[in-house]
């Protein structure tokens, strides 16, 4: 009894933090963009710190390297369970659910504060050993398993005439951020939709010119100003590609930054990837990777850091528990998985979680047969399952969002993984901690059981509810044959309805974009190219009407920049004042408003 109470007087200031993060979230006094900048300060500075911490002074006969071991199995079999499970999955499900069955934890935010609070020094090292593991699956198992469904993008599509573009496509259209490179020098870094110029971009002529602005139908066309190779400048409102009405360069300053934020964007654009180099390239690229390497070199050599740097990291390495539990509350999202995904989110927690509890139960047997120590051996399995049950990383969102796939589903396991991660730690690091005390691992065993069995039985629910039927007719689409179109449509002209993609296209629309996206592009020069206005071919008449579903799709919005929240909000506040400037140049025309015809109503 006693150690229950110290434990939940060790965990209890972590909870605080955490409620007090999720408080000020819910209350909107900080935003999802606050709780990511302050994870990246944990990740970046406080992890960091504490890994320098925990390993200062150990030499290599004090690392646990059966627990290395121990993660390194669990890990190994959730990925190559979830890959069999899932193998006959179209390769996009395959992709994300084995990768996020893969990932690792949310170790810095979960995982080490717990595990630091509840074992000590030594339960932090441990964790920090399992943080280890799961940078490695995050970073370059559970990537590469998500590459399995493709890249999202082309490295580089290169057209008919020469010209290349690289950047983002929707089906077969030029669709968001991308840049084009022409065969003669010409380059064009911005927004594209439906296959042509539109939005804000940054046009440089082949003779030295420069064309900063706004953009529609491929033309110049809008708020914008063009330098020309000489010197000279011209700013204003641009139609159709010729000034119309001149103003101070000053006027143009909105849209002429907004053009070289997007074409910023458009260069950063993620094309291609999903190979090896690119996950040891991404790996390297995580700070935490070098905390580790500089502890093992600490260890190798049995040095010590400096006094500067080891109260530096001191300090850092005692925030690390409060900072990192309430930025988890910031970014933390709960709630259950829609009754279609149920299945999926299901099937991915438990080939996560049984694994690790497996492991441990087999861990605990041979501790009751070979006549191990129970306090030695629950302190070690202990932060090892806290780490094991902590929520899926966020990387899994990125991924998901990099290679194009399902995030709607991803999302859902993150936030069912949240919710059980945040009842299964606490509850088996306290049945560890009861059970060290009692001086037996029967109890922690039963634990794991009633654990094991709580988990499979929720997959097997999901599984259940995902089977209902209705639950899967929202997403169907009913077709209803018109006779009166069959008779009036011309003779062998007529087609059989297409089934509709994700994104709302159909298979003969996206064929008609494909003819236009390699004829788009043709020519350059002074003047900016106009070959990139061709409309889509229009689709032959079919006798069948989509009577289905009963929501309708919103159209198409203007695309957004592939951008942090903050850069994405400036730029949509931008458009606006932009839009207003070039509709103020067309007050004065007869019979229209804000360029549309007027009309009156009596």
């Amino acid at each position: 009894m006693e150690a229950t109470v110290a434990g939940v007087r060790a965990a209890a200031p972590l909870g605080a933090a955490l409620g007090l993060g999720f408080l000020l979230r819910r209350t909107h006094l900080f935003s999802a963009a606050d709780g990511e900048t302050a994870a990246k300060f944990v990740t970046w500075i406080t992890l960091p710190s504490i890994i320098l911490q925990s390993f200062n002074g150990v030499t290599l006969a004090d690392v646990q390297l059966p627990v290395l071991a121990a993660a390194l199995l669990s890990t190994a079999l959730s990925g190559g369970l979830s890959w069999l499970v899932f193998r006959t999955r179209h390769p996009k499900e395959r992709g994300l659910l084995a990768g996020a069955a893969a990932s690792g934890g949310a170790l810095a935010l979960a995982g080490v504060p717990l595990a630091g609070a509840l074992f000590g020094p030594a339960g932090a090292r441990i964790a920090l050993l399992c943080g280890l593991v799961s940078s490695l699956a995050t970073w370059v198992g559970s990537y590469l398993l998500f590459s399995t469904a493709g890249a999202a993008f082309p490295e580089r599509y290169e057209h008919a005439d020469g010209g290349t573009y690289r950047g983002e496509w929707l089906g077969m259209l030029k669709q968001g951020f991308g840049v084009y490179s022409y065969p003669s020098g010409a380059r064009y870094e911005g927004e594209w939709r439906n296959n042509v110029k539109e939005g804000r971009g940054v046009y440089r002529f082949p003779k030295g010119g420069v064309y900063e602005g706004e953009w529609r139908g491929g033309r110049m066309e809008g708020v914008g100003v063009r330098t020309f190779a000489s010197g000279k400048v011209q700013a204003g409102v641009w139609r159709e590609g010729r000034l119309e009405i001149e103003w101070d360069e000053w006027q143009c300053a909105l849209a002429v930054e907004g053009a070289a934020e997007a074409a910023a964007a458009a260069r950063r654009v993620d094309v291609g990837g999903g190979t090896a180099p690119d996950a040891l390239r991404q790996l390297l690229a995580h700070p935490p990777t070098w905390a580790y390497a500089a502890a093992a070199a600490l260890a190798l050599t049995g040095r010590a850091l400096t006094p500067t740097l080891g109260l530096l990291t001191e300090q850092l390495a005692l925030a690390h528990g409060p900072l990192a539990l309430a930025t988890l509350g910031l970014t933390l999202e709960l709630g259950a998985a829609p009754a279609r995904q149920a299945g999926d989110v299901g099937a991915v927690l438990a080939l996560r979680l049984l694994p690790p509890l497996l492991v441990a139960a087999a861990a605990c047997a041979a501790a009751l047969r070979l006549g191990w120590s129970a306090a030695s051996t629950l302190g070690t399995l202990g932060p090892f399952l806290v780490c094991a049950v902590a929520p899926v990383a966020p990387q899994v969102l990125e991924y998901a969002h990099r290679f194009r796939l399902n995030e709607s589903l991803a999302a859902s396991i993150t936030r069912s993984s949240a919710a059980r991660g945040l009842v299964l730690a606490p509850l088996l690091a306290v049945a560890a901690v009861v059970a060290a005390a009692a001086g037996s691992v029967l109890p922690f065993l039963v634990a794991l059981g009633g654990a094991a069995t709580g988990v499979a039985a929720l997959a097997v629910a999901g599984q259940l509810e995902s089977m209902q039927p209705g639950v899967h007719l929202q997403n169907k689409v009913r077709m209803r044959y018109a006779p009166e179109a069959a008779a009036a449509a011309p003779a062998g002209r007529l087609t059989a309805p297409q089934p509709a993609d994700r994104n709302g296209s159909d298979a003969t629309s996206s064929a008609s974009g494909a003819s236009a996206a390699s004829a788009a592009q043709q020519g350059s020069g002074q003047q900016a190219p106009a070959g990139e206005q061709q409309q889509p071919q229009q689709r032959p008449p079919s006798a069948f009407t989509d009577v289905g579903p009963d929501r309708q799709q919103r159209p198409p919005s203007q695309p957004q920049a592939v951008l942090s929240r903050r850069q994405s909000a400036s730029l949509r506040l931008r458009q606006p004042q932009t839009l207003l400037q070039h509709r103020l140049g067309t007050l004065g025309r007869p019979g229209t408003l804000c360029g549309r015809p007027l009309t009156l109503l009596c």
